[in-house]
Order: C-alpha cells, then structure tokens, then sequence
C-alpha cells in the first residue's frame, strides 16, 4: 500500500481483499467482528488509581514508565515508531521482552505498561486494562475467513455455512473464548460449541445441527452439500483455526 498506514477498517479490507484476489486468487469473506490489533495495556487497580481510561492519559507520566515491548512492536512502522509520533509519548525505559512474558510482568509490577494483542484473554487472566486508542494510531487487523476463489466457485454453499460468523464475536467476546482456552485449558471445540449453543436466538437453526465431528467423515452426497450440512462443525473448526492462527 505504497508505504501508509492504513487505519480505517472498511477502507482496509477493501484493499486486502482486491490485493488477495487479485495477486493470489484467495477470497475473504466477510470480517467475524473481532479486531486482533495492538494496545497498550496496564494494571487495571492501577489505571484506576491514576484514573488511565486512554493512551493520551499517560502523556504525563511516560517519562516515569518502564514499557515491556516485543522485539517486533518496536521495530514496526505501526508499533512504538507509530505510538511515540502520535501521541508523542517517550517511555522512561523500554524492555524488550517476549511476548508470553509480557502479562505476568506487568501483573507482578516489572513492567508499568506493555504492548498486549486486543483478544489476548492473559487480558483478563491477569487483571489488565487496556487504554483506548483515542487517536487512532494503530491499524486494524479483522480476523476473517480466507479460501480459494475456485473452492467458493465450486461450492458456493460455503460461503452460506459461514455466514452466521459475520460480525458474531467482538474484542470483548473473543478474550472470553480465548480466556477459557488459553488459561481454563478447556479443549477449543467444546469453547466453539458452548459459544454456538448461547446464541441459538441469533444463529440460522441450521448451523447449530450436525456432528461436530463431522468435519472428519469423507462425504457421499457431494462437498458441496455436505459442508451446507455441517455449518456447525465447519464454523468450530473455523473458530480453533482462528484462535490458534492468533497464538
């Protein structure tokens, strides 16, 4: 994209998905709703303290501040180069750390900020807040499915079994599913199915029947048919490669 950062999430994916489609001939549907960006976050007994809400609110006390950042987010154009001229913050000290040893240093107070990922669910497991980005500064990254334009041709009947995942999980939604994965170590199929169960209301009743794990069987009746069939087990298997993509 020429060097810019784009930040705007409809502008963003329009461009994506004709660069994909063009260049690799890969089609993505529709985003899910939840946005795996950077943030920054703190303790959360400590933004209350301070009264922190957004990332301008540290304009003050940067200077005073130890930041834990991965290797990556400070070598990125849309990481701390990005944060530092926007907001013009300038942390006392920076760490480069590793990014599974960011959340519990900042939980046990090494750390007074770190460079956390939005559905990261440590967010909750460890008691953190994250600052909202009130000027915009880091770019959307919408999880979203992504297949062969020759798949979706094919079987066009794939694109209406993961349908209902449109728009379905928000930041707050997917920290909770990775929460119970990641931290309760609950297999991810059972997280998929108990999500899918809780939305019965909201989801077509005929992507909430099938064997879940079906999705291992060879099919008789046609591809095509048969993923129509199993928008189920098709929509958690697609949820697990989700969370273990963002892992």
């Amino acid at each position: 994209l020429e060097g810019r950062v784009l930040r705007d999430s409809d502008t963003v994916f329009q461009k994506v998905a004709g660069a994909y489609r063009e260049n690799f001939d890969l089609e993505w549907l529709p985003p899910i709703g939840f946005n795996n960006t950077y943030a920054l976050a703190v303790r959360a007994e400590t933004a209350e303290e301070l009264g922190w809400e957004r990332i301008s609110d540290l304009a003050g006390e940067a200077d005073n501040l130890t930041a834990g950042f991965t290797s990556e987010f400070v070598a990125r154009p849309d990481g701390y180069r990005a944060l530092r001229r926007t907001y013009g913050l300038t942390f006392g000290q920076t760490m480069d750390m590793d990014p599974g040893l960011m959340y519990p240093a900042l939980a046990d107070g090494q750390v007074d900020v770190i460079s956390a990922f939005a559905t990261d669910g440590r967010i909750e497991a460890y008691a953190l807040r994250l600052l909202e980005d009130d000027k915009g500064v880091f770019p959307p990254y919408d999880a979203a499915p992504v297949l062969r334009s020759e798949t979706l041709t094919r079987y066009p009947e794939i694109r209406d079994a993961l349908a209902p995942l449109a728009g379905a999980i928000d930041d707050e939604a997917m920290r909770r599913l990775n929460y119970e994965v990641d931290e309760l170590r609950r297999p991810p199929a059972r997280v998929a199915r108990e999500w899918i169960e809780a939305r019965r209301g909201e989801v077509p009743e005929g992507a909430l029947t099938g064997d879940p794990d079906a999705s291992a069987k060879v099919p008789t009746e046609g591809v095509g048919r048969f993923l129509a069939r199993q928008r189920r087990a098709l929509i958690i298997k697609t949820l697990e490669h989700l969370r273990l993509t963002g892992v």
